[in-house]
């Protein structure tokens, strides 16, 4: 459809007064919470009610013909089945109401403009819904593992640090003080809304005050850390444009965010943080998850991390988290602005900035120099380096080294076998990069645990998104669902289908496979008997991954998947297929002999 069409449809089908009823709606809110109505009125309601409002604005939205004759920007038939399927989003609680500000903003506007309304991208947020839950299942299943609300977790993490508490209860006493205090009833200047923008502005203005205050009594780290607020700039270093809300660097210059800054990568990132205005945002589906992601790029461009800390901020309620290969833990929900909580929140924030790099996650047994990874040992009285080239065995595992034997049964969230491992499933992995973390097998009754161990493997391959050609990408998805297949035949199911482990062999001097499976971590032998149950893992979980690898580098071939993989536009759940295999490799050995794909190179 053409910009000249689709104008011409606005205006012969305008929305006039069907957007009545949800702006009485939105009057109702306001008036029931007595906030005024203002463009910043949805800054200050709760999820419930920006729920309420939009599935009022889409309901009206999808009765209005215009809304069946405007094609969608998604490549479905019209724009009525983005807002039928954004409704259902939104309705299912799985969605971060947050992001339909724009459209709802839009709407309410004194003089609304249809095109405005028409043209938000409500397609991109069907796409961001459905991504949440189909393109990353594995994500999800380990949020299985966290644990919120363990006590004592504070002590365990920051006990560390010489000094931490007595030096944060006067540095937070000397916030108390004074004229101008910056704390009394509240952090001074601590806005409102809790918008990101103004909360990261805060955050900036803080920090150094706090730094000042504490002054040299706390060691410093060998190089000074900053704030990192660049939320809409993409860190280098992950495969798709990830950014991130918040967090900490090592940085020699003020604590100073600076958005324009584009010198930082994951592999930079020392703490991560998720902000979220709304403190109702502090669940597995919103707040937690996004902070799980940022965990997991850190851990894939750090190889030497044991573990990653973070931190989310849902209104003024602050919760820390420690990420390992078991999952993750936080601490009790605390709000910033109560006394208690203020306390509690200086004292994180100084243990973020003064915390050695052992504290912060990172193995201290491996230095790096001149671009090589090397330990140092005692032998005859002398201390040796050696390039690391052998398995080295310590005795470093989660339960006791990295959550320093944190008891999470009294955990808010635990439930007794809730997180327990299957019986007789092994969950020894080998990372990729050289670092593994075998696991102590579970038995019933048992809480799970991992010990570090350190392999040093060469590479061999790399991830199949870097492909020289579009045509070895199909070739090499081809290879890995035959590979798939093998597993599945075997009795093995893989559970963690992903761009980063579909690995492709280009290499002419190397006559090994040409196309590879990679980190079966997460793989367990498969239930053969009886129906599947419920949510349980299929095969079928696994092909459905690859459809979503493919969907990244060729659109075009996408449709031709789907309609395997979803005939009828409807979820395969509950209908096993093994037949599939055969018919997703016929369709990417057909996308191998398309010439539109043999002549681009991108």
């Amino acid at each position: 459809m053409t910009d000249q069409n689709r104008s011409k449809i606005i205006k012969d089908f305008p929305i006039g007064n069907g957007l009545d009823v949800f702006r009485a709606s939105f009057r109702s809110i306001c008036d029931g919470s007595s906030i005024l109505r203002s463009p910043d009125a949805l800054d200050e309601l709760g999820r419930e009610d920006l729920q309420t409002l939009t599935l009022d604005l889409l309901s009206a939205l999808q009765s209005l013909r215009a809304s069946r004759l405007l094609c969608s920007a998604s490549g479905d038939r019209n724009l009525y089945g983005d807002l039928l399927r954004l409704n259902s989003a939104v309705n299912s609680g799985e969605f971060d109401v947050d992001r339909t500000k724009p459209l709802l903003n839009v709407a309410l506007a004194d003089k609304p403009d249809d095109s405005l309304i028409w043209n938000q991208n409500t397609s991109g947020l069907v796409n961001s819904s459905e991504s949440r839950q189909n393109v990353d299942p594995i994500l999800k299943l380990e949020l299985e593992h966290v644990y919120v609300g363990v006590p004592n977790f504070h002590k365990a993490l920051f006990g560390d640090v010489p000094d931490l508490d007595v030096v944060s209860e006067a540095v937070f006493r000397s916030c108390t003080e004074g004229d101008n205090p910056l704390f009394k009833d509240g952090w001074s200047g601590w806005p409102a809304g809790a918008k990101e923008s103004d909360v990261l502005t805060w955050f900036g203005g803080l920090i150094p005050k706090l730094e000042e205050f504490a002054g040299d009594r706390i060691s410093r780290p060998a190089a000074r850390r900053k704030l990192l607020a660049q939320p809409r700039t993409p860190l280098v270093g992950s495969i798709g444009k990830r950014s991130m809300d918040i967090g900490f660097v090592n940085n020699d210059i003020t604590c100073d965010p600076n958005p324009e800054d584009l010198r930082y990568r994951w592999s930079h990132i020392l703490i991560a943080g998720e902000l979220k205005s709304n403190p109702k945002a502090d669940i597995a589906s919103i707040a937690w998850i996004d902070l799980a992601r940022y965990a997991r790029e850190v851990f894939a461009a750090q190889d030497t991390r044991r573990f990653v800390l973070g931190f989310t901020l849902c209104g003024s309620l602050m919760r820390v988290w420690e990420f390992d290969r078991l999952g993750g833990i936080a601490s009790e929900q605390f709000d910033i602005n109560k006394k208690h909580g203020a306390l509690q929140f200086a004292t994180t924030i100084l243990g973020f900035l003064r915390m050695n790099k052992e504290m912060l996650g990172f193995d201290p047994t491996i230095i790096t120099s001149g671009g090589q990874q090397y330990i140092e040992i005692e032998r005859n009285d002398k201390t040796e380096r050696l390039i690391i080239d052998d398995v080295m065995n310590a005795d470093d595992d989660i339960q006791n080294n990295v959550r320093k034997r944190l008891d999470v049964t009294k955990a808010t969230n635990y439930r007794s076998g809730h997180a327990m491992l299957p019986s007789g499933t092994s969950a020894s992995s080998v990372s990729r990069r050289g670092q593994s973390s075998g696991a102590v097998k579970a038995s019933t009754g048992a809480l799970p645990n991992r010990v570090h161990r350190r392999l040093i493997l060469r590479d061999f391959g790399k991830p199949i998104y870097k492909a020289k050609s579009r045509t070895a990408l199909l070739a090499a998805l081809e290879s890995c669902i035959e590979g798939h297949q093998s597993l599945h035949e075997a009795g093995l199911l893989h559970r963690d289908i992903s761009i980063n482990n579909l690995m492709i062999n280009e290499d002419d001097e190397n006559p090994s496979w040409q196309a590879f499976l990679i980190d079966l971590d997460l793989a367990i032998r498969e239930q053969r008997q009886g129906a599947l149950l419920g949510d349980q893992h299929s095969f079928m979980h696994d092909l459905e991954s690859f459809f979503w690898v493919f969907f990244w580098p060729l659109a075009q071939w996408v449709n031709r998947l789907r309609r395997e993989l979803f005939p009828g536009d409807k979820p395969w759940q509950g209908r096993e297929d093994p037949g599939l295999y055969v018919r997703m490799r016929r369709i990417l050995q057909g996308a191998q002999q398309d010439p539109a794909i043999l002549a681009r190179r991108d």
